[in-house]
């Protein structure tokens, strides 16, 4: 990442943070007193006037941040000066890509859905549409309205259908899934569709409490594995691993996340699914984003 982009990227992160006595949002004086760092420093990095960024600097960042395990690792590698697209072989053709992945979603004889970092569902397969009791017909109607379909966007909606389906497993849901976000996310803080998306989530009390509430220091974020244990409304009781698999393109991330039952009786839930739900998968959120909504970089 070049250095005038990352140090918006480092405001930006700056802007995020809150004391919590005052809830005054940090300023340059705020960041240079939390890192024991000059203020003048921080003004550099910020302006993208600071060449060299050592590991000492990098550190101290991460920790003012409250970066959590995933997040520093992404952080300390945007700090090296080289762009996205040099990180992926010059040869590779994302189309091709997507379309592999794709049918590798059809072919999942397990509950599957396809993300992009900002947790847009690319696609989903039938499989997780039951699972879930989600109708394609309700979210084709919302993707005709100009909606993108996004995964906290649904869980923090007024509408309490998430919610009823996770029961108690919702507030561990929804704590696991913004720590997902944050790591997905840290590249893209300082792009205006992440501020936009944002703003809209932050519409919700609970959104912004829980994302507040990530940044506590006791609180880590190592894996991308999570699992859930909750009785389902219709499937009752099922306990079942989630794996984000990483794809990396010149276009940026997909997730590939895979539902594993991890008991017998969510096998057997799964299975039953695998023999009476048609083969397919449902399209939503056009990727690369950009095609749509270009995500440039704004100053701010």
């Amino acid at each position: 990442m070049k250095r005038k982009e990352f140090g918006k990227l480092v405001a930006n992160l700056r802007r995020q943070m809150t004391t919590f006595a005052t809830g005054q949002y940090w300023s340059q004086a705020i960041l240079a007193e939390e890192t024991k760092l000059p203020k003048g420093m921080i003004i550099k990095l910020e302006q993208g006037l600071k060449q060299i960024i050592d590991a000492e600097i990098l550190l101290r960042l991460a920790d003012a941040f409250q970066l959590t395990t995933l997040e520093r690792q992404e952080f300390f590698s945007l700090a090296v000066e080289i762009s996205r697209s040099q990180t992926v072989r010059n040869d590779q053709d994302p189309q091709l890509l997507l379309h592999e992945v794709l049918e590798q979603l059809e072919t999942t004889h397990l509950p599957a859905i396809l993300y992009d970092p900002f947790y847009n569902i690319v696609a989903v397969n039938q499989l997780a549409l039951t699972l879930h009791d989600i109708s394609p017909v309700q979210l084709q109607e919302t993707q005709q309205l100009g909606e993108r379909i996004n995964l906290l966007s649904c869980a923090f909606a007024a509408d309490p259908s998430v919610r009823r389906l996770f029961g108690r497993m919702w507030p561990i849901f929804a704590h696991l899934n913004i720590h997902q976000f944050r790591a997905m996310t840290l590249r893209y803080r300082h792009y205006a569709y992440f501020k936009e998306l944002f703003a809209k989530l932050s519409e919700s009390n609970e959104f912004k409490a829980i994302w507040l509430s990530t940044q506590a220091r006791e609180q880590d974020f190592y894996t991308e594995l999570k699992h859930y244990c909750y009785h389902h409304p219709i499937h009752g009781s099922l306990h079942y691993q989630i794996t984000m698999t990483p794809i990396i393109t010149t276009w940026g991330k997909l997730y590939f996340s895979t539902l594993t039952p991890l008991n017998r009786s969510t096998f057997e839930v799964f299975s039953t699914l695998v023999k009476t739900v048609r083969v397919g998968i449902l399209r939503l959120t056009p990727w690369p984003l950009s095609a749509l909504h270009p995500i440039e970089i704004v100053s701010s």
